[in-house]
């Protein structure tokens, strides 16, 4: 059972090591548009979103999350990104997390300026350069229930925070705001002191909160035992979404191309995490290329069965798992040997979650191979031509 987790300035990792000590978890920076379908290919248990672009780069897409929702992986999502897709697709099965989630959800919130801030890389430690709406509200809210602030104040300098663009926002620049007129939104000193002061010990950060609540979360059902739940919506496979594979795909041989000649390349696989992959492919150039071929073969033939809209049935499951027993010699005396699955499973690194999706593709792989069973003889003449093996047959 693994976990991956899209975080960025909204946590620090010291905060969720110390959350998830002992849990097995991997940290990727904020998603964008692919990551969520790549990060599928690792067969995660659940996928924690939290932190996404917004801008430079395509954001999220709902429809990679739908994705991994309808290959049986839990994804959860609070506090920015994760909050507002959560929203949009908690109807589907994405769960939400904490305060902002439910503000969106519940249309107190629209816009997406309400959790965006600037802030440094990665390798900066996501140093941020402005504050998010969000904790501005929190904290002017606290602050009048503090009584700092009346209502009238809070609401003029919430109204001056929203007109500023979002890399403008600060606690300083909102509490120094200015109405039309040119007049400061707090007239007296003391008032502008007094929340200063409240501002430096007790600002709220409501982002970091609900990421906090998301971790917490997370790990209670990693305990417990992900569970996606019922899928009440049928994936669609549409043309934009082949394009995006395309795309996706497009990129990964552009990083695999030519990694003989730069250490600094990278493979697919290394792309994926299987760094074990790369050093085959260089040592089994030839036979990873079988292999290669054969799971690409797979894997478009499983993308045609969404795109026919087939569902996978109960017999259809069971009958993949008869297949696959015999396929593997698991079948003694027309018992199925579930101990030697269970040595197979534990020597593929695989957990039951796991291994019942696997089987799921295949029983769609299966169906496709069903549909193409009728290939015409000349088809297989022309592929033991392509493949140097005609002569070496016809002559035997």
């Amino acid at each position: 059972m693994s976990m991956i987790l899209f975080v960025g300035p909204s946590l620090s990792e010291k905060e969720i090591t110390a959350h998830w000590k002992g849990l097995d978890y991997t940290l990727e920076p904020p998603a964008r548009q692919g990551d969520i379908y790549l990060a599928c290919q690792k067969r995660p248990s659940a996928i924690g979103i939290i932190d996404g672009y917004f801008e430079r780069v395509p954001s999220v897409w709902h429809k990679e999350i739908l994705w991994a929702m309808d290959q049986g992986i839990q994804i959860f999502g609070a506090a920015s990104m994760g909050a507002l897709r959560a929203a949009e697709l908690s109807s589907y099965g994405m769960q939400g997390v904490g305060r902002i989630f439910s503000d969106f959800q519940s249309g107190e919130l629209e816009d997406d300026d309400e959790v965006t801030i600037i802030h440094s890389s990665k390798e900066e430690g996501y140093e941020s350069y402005s504050e998010a709406m969000v904790n501005i509200r929190a904290t002017l809210a606290s602050a009048k229930a503090s009584g700092i602030i009346d209502n009238e104040c809070r609401d003029s300098l919430l109204a001056y925070a929203k007109q500023l663009h979002y890399s403008q926002r600060s606690y300083d620049a909102v509490i120094h705001g200015k109405n039309a007129d040119g007049v400061p939104i707090l007239r007296q000193t003391e008032t502008t002191e007094k929340l200063k002061q409240f501002v430096g010990l007790h600002s709220i950060n409501q982002k970091q909160q609900d990421a906090l609540a998301l971790l917490a979360l997370m790990s209670t059902c990693y305990k417990k035992g992900f569970s996606a739940g019922g899928k009440n919506f049928v994936f669609q496979y549409t043309e934009n979404w082949q394009q995006m594979i395309d795309l996706l795909t497009q990129r990964q041989n552009i990083a695999c191309a030519d990694r003989d000649d730069s250490q600094s390349s990278t493979s697919v696989a290394d792309v994926l995490g299987d760094g074990f992959l790369s050093r085959f492919q260089q040592k089994n150039k030839n036979e990873y290329q079988q292999i290669y071929n054969a799971a690409r073969f797979r894997s478009m033939a499983i993308q045609e069965s969404y795109r026919q809209g087939m569902e996978v049935t109960a017999q259809m499951l069971s009958e993949a798992k008869v297949r696959f027993c015999r396929e593997n010699a698991f079948i003694i005396n027309q018992r199925i040997d579930l101990e030697a699955i269970h040595r197979w499973m534990k020597q593929q690194q695989l957990n039951m979650q796991q291994f019942d999706q696997l089987m799921h593709e295949q029983a769609r792989f299966y169906w496709y191979c069903s549909l193409t069973e009728s290939a015409q003889l000349n088809e297989v003449v022309d592929y033991l031509k392509i493949t140097g093996k005609y002569q070496t047959l016809a002559v035997s």
